[in-house]
């Protein structure tokens, strides 16, 4: 089938669109929720937001999808993600995007725009370092011969009364047929902002104008009262402006359409 050759010089630099993208390259939920936990001091990942995206993977939709000085939206906002790739991008690739986002659940100010915030002015990651010390094979030979047993024993002790002062804790796992002995140290860091801003929004109830009717729901006037303003001017209501004015100002525009 005919097709159009186009040359590299004349095509838009970036990455070109693949269909299939690795976890390595834009990673999955559990790489999100570890970059939650960095940024909020959760208790455990079961606390964290349920399906938040990774960072790299709406970054690799907004390298491929914007301009660098798109206006990018998210109707959705869930965990903020979207900001988080915008301003990362941004810093990568000296870009002025922006971002709008939008959320209507009650985490709006505590997860949503709280990230943006701590990823434009830094925020303090409290996360464990962890340091391997033992990592041994364990057979049915090692647990059934009493010899063996104690010296596998013994060993894991000795570790722990020579290493506890350099660890808050040393943990002990089995894994795979392998014991496995981790020395684990809490540790506190700055995380650098990005810098930027934004301007964090609330807006009221909605007029369901069917409870309205039913008296189920009932806003109070200066609701009603801008919303039959709009409606019949297509313009919001400027609560600073005089009570004379907004009158007259509605008479015209209804005048004007009937």
């Amino acid at each position: 089938m005919p097709a159009i050759k186009r040359f590299l010089s004349e095509v838009k630099q970036g990455r070109v669109p693949q269909t299939l993208w690795e976890y390595d390259d834009v990673g999955h939920t559990q790489d999100a929720k570890k970059e939650l936990l960095q940024i909020f001091d959760f208790n455990s990942s079961d606390d964290v937001f349920i399906t938040p995206k990774p960072t790299a993977l709406v970054s690799r939709i907004i390298e491929l999808a914007s301009e660098p000085t798109s206006i990018v939206l998210d109707s959705f906002a869930g965990s903020g993600t979207t900001a988080h790739a915008v301003m990362a991008m941004n810093q990568k690739d000296g870009g002025d995007r922006r971002f709008i986002l939008v959320e209507c659940e009650d985490y709006a100010d505590t997860l949503t725009a709280e990230r943006v915030r701590r990823i434009i002015n830094g925020y303090e990651y409290q996360g464990t370092q962890k340091e391997e010390l033992l990592r041994e094979k364990i057979t049915w030979s090692t647990i059934s011969k009493d010899k063996s047993h104690k010296k596998l024993l013994d060993q894991v002790q000795s570790l722990e009364n020579l290493e506890s002062h350099r660890f808050d804790a040393i943990k002990k796992t089995v894994k795979d047929g392998e014991l496995i002995v981790i020395g684990e140290t809490r540790i506190t860091e700055k995380v650098e902002g990005l810098g930027g801003g934004f301007t964090y929004y609330t807006l009221g109830d909605s007029l369901d104008l069917d409870k309205m009717l039913t008296g189920e729901s009932l806003p109070d006037y200066a609701s009603i009262g801008a919303w039959l303003f709009h409606t019949a001017t297509g313009e919001p209501l400027d609560p600073k402006a005089s009570r004379r004015s907004r009158v007259i100002w509605a008479r015209a525009r209804l005048s004007m359409c009937g």
